[in-house]
């Protein structure tokens, strides 16, 4: 009896709801839990294909025990028996119309790396700033973290918290307002305090664009978002190296926040 050949692999952006029996493979940019009270604990993950096209999916309370070994941050994986949703919520991580929901009939399989790569989409600050970026959108950023402020601690829904203001320069010296929270704002006071030649480069994945009296930042989003700091990530020490010969300096720390954007505890909300 011959064996049925598998079913190709679908590209991310072709994928529709009418049908569940799709076959993907994709590599898990970034995976992390989360929690509401209406629908309790959930895998939440950020899935890419070699396109590069990027798509949200969940693994929603009841599928965890299930799932939650075999879903591992940065590998390929094969999944097949997907439903596929409406997004919804204000940002998106890009501009396909659906995300990916895990039943009990979907598999996820091994599979060798496609790509080593962090397929990063980077945005320019000069469109972030003109108003011209899709700010439903969340945007890959990175630049020299330069004009930080103390970190403060405060109280966001109840919980303490921890903020940083500072601004990322680009090798333009296009300079971009960013406000970072929680551990994310430790990430990066950490790294500037460690600093030897007192430089950093940041890159904050999957941060939104805020507008506050026509004055345009970023800053994370929830845990959606991710940060890295120089020397985790190669694309960072190579933005280090070609901005060399440009005039690096060491980050001004500072209490006058003038400069930035306010951000309030209900944008960290």
């Amino acid at each position: 009896m011959m064996l049925a050949n598998p079913l190709p692999f679908t590209p991310l952006k072709s994928l529709k709801p009418y049908k569940n029996a799709w076959r993907i493979q994709v590599k898990l940019l970034h995976v992390w839990r989360q929690y509401s009270v209406k629908a309790g604990e959930s895998i939440e993950m950020i899935l890419v294909d070699e396109a590069g096209d990027k798509m949200y999916a969940a693994v929603r309370r009841e599928q965890i025990k299930k799932f939650e070994r075999c879903l591992t941050e940065g590998v390929w994986k094969i999944i097949t028996t997907i439903t596929l949703n409406p997004t919804s919520g204000k940002y998106r991580i890009s501009d396909l119309k659906y995300k990916i929901g895990f039943v009990f009939k979907t598999t996820v399989s091994p599979c060798d790396s496609v790509s080593d790569a962090l397929f990063l989409s980077l945005a320019k600050f000069d469109v972030i700033l003109s108003g011209s970026a899709n700010s439903n959108i969340l945007h890959d950023v990175m630049g020299q973290v330069v004009d930080r402020s103390e970190i403060q601690d405060l109280n966001a829904n109840n919980k303490p918290t921890k903020k940083i203001d500072f601004h990322l320069k680009d090798q333009h010296d296009t300079r971009l307002a960013c406000t970072l929270w929680g551990k994310y704002a430790e990430i990066v006071d950490q790294a500037c305090q460690e600093s030897t030649d007192g430089i950093v480069v940041c890159l904050i994945r999957f941060a939104k664009i805020n507008l506050y009296n026509d004055s345009r930042s970023v800053s994370n989003s929830f845990d959606v978002s991710q940060v890295f700091v120089d020397p985790t990530l190669a694309e960072l020490a190579l933005f280090k190296q070609r901005s060399f010969h440009k005039r690096l300096y060491a980050p001004r720390t500072g209490d006058d926040d003038g400069d930035y954007p306010r951000q309030t505890i209900s944008a960290y909300k």
